[in-house]
């Protein structure tokens, strides 16, 4: 049999062999978060120095996360913030320069980028009840507030497919913003998107909250994406720093239907854990049974029991099989570190995992 009698015969069984409903032609994604902020970008070093880390960390995909501000609890107007000022203390909005200068190294250096703008927190919670967060929010005006996001992200697309970005996650942790009463404003998002793509292979997704579908249901726009995701703080309940790692993994296996729940929504498409992980600290509940637990300085630092989490999440992530028996998470994104963090990793309790045991975790849950 000749090559080109070889191609036809493969051809033809690639026609006739059964095709699986899972995430095809996408193979799974070791990444991170990176959060960053216009500030960053001047620091070319410790960009550099932070990809080199990475890559011994088998990553291979970054999920580039950067803030966006909404000024009040009830406001309308969402906005990017440049040269932060004392008013947005957590940091600033990368501009379009800023991101290449981020973006153009991380690509030149073998490493896929996914753009995340997150909306930051800390006013909502200052003008808000005590438990706001974005999940909560829900503006005065949604008019005003999705012509605001559409520019925003429109942008985004349009510096995106210059840059040769894979993916957009034009949402997080929205939940109030999931109801049926806004689909005509992410309709439009997403339309509008799309237009600014064109054919520069840019794909869109959104990250749901780990609770949110057994509450309010799945939004249906959630079809009109390239794939689905999830920032999956699921709790291990029953383990605590003195589990193994198998013990973790088993916990987290009641979730699984959770996941399987999703991914219906958007059949033969990719689902991506967009967010996992634990803050390095000693807390009670353990972080394990709260793995959304923020970083609080006055508790003592627990590297070990961030690096068991990171075990267990990783044999249960890499290795759940949805229905139709293919992998069900198409990649998985650790969260979090930054450029230029903590110096003292190993007295540091927050989530970043640069210079703790977790790092070699991830760097061994993505050996393979």
């Amino acid at each position: 049999m000749n090559l080109i009698q070889k191609a036809l015969l493969a051809l033809l069984l690639a026609m006739l062999l059964p095709k699986s409903a899972g995430a095809e032609n996408v193979s799974f994604a070791r990444g991170v978060n990176v959060l960053y902020y216009g500030s960053n970008a001047e620091d070319t070093k410790g960009i550099t120095q932070l990809l080199d880390t990475l890559a011994e960390m088998n990553v291979d995909t970054i999920l580039l996360t950067y803030p966006l501000y909404i000024d009040d609890w009830r406001g309308s107007t969402i906005r990017e913030v440049h040269d932060a000022d004392d008013t947005n203390p957590n940091g600033d909005t990368p501009t379009a320069d800023e991101m290449e200068a981020f973006v153009k190294p991380a690509i030149a250096a073998g490493f896929n980028v996914m753009l995340r703008p997150l909306i930051d927190e800390q006013k909502l919670s200052q003008t808000g009840p005590g438990d706001a967060w974005r999940g909560l929010y829900q503006p005065g005006d949604p008019d005003q507030f999705f012509g605001d996001l559409t520019t925003i992200l429109n942008d985004t697309a349009a510096m995106a497919a210059k840059l040769g970005v894979s993916w957009i996650v034009i949402g997080s942790e929205l939940n109030s913003l999931e109801k049926s009463i806004y689909n005509y404003y992410w309709e439009t998002i997403i339309r509008t998107m799309r237009d600014t793509i064109g054919d520069a292979g840019v794909s869109l997704t959104y990250a749901q909250n780990w609770d949110t579908g057994m509450y309010l249901g799945f939004p249906t726009w959630l079809n009109l994406l390239d794939g689905v995701a999830i920032d999956a703080y699921f709790p291990a309940y029953g383990t605590d720093g003195a589990s193994s790692a198998a013990d973790v993994a088993s916990a987290l296996t009641q979730w699984t239907s959770n996941l399987q729940s999703l991914r219906n929504q958007a059949p033969g498409k990719p689902l991506f854990v967009t967010e996992a992980g634990v803050a390095s600290q000693d807390s009670d509940p353990n972080v394990l049974n709260q793995p959304w637990s923020w970083p609080n300085a006055n508790l003592p630092v627990d590297t070990a029991i961030q690096a068991l989490y990171v075990d267990g999440a990783c044999q249960f992530f890499r290795t759940t099989m949805a229905r139709d028996g293919s992998q069900m998470v198409a990649g998985l994104f650790w969260w979090e570190t930054t450029i230029g963090h903590s110096e003292d990793p190993l007295n540091d309790v927050s989530f970043d995992f640069v210079g703790k045991p977790s790092a070699e975790r991830i760097a061994d849950c993505y050996a393979e």
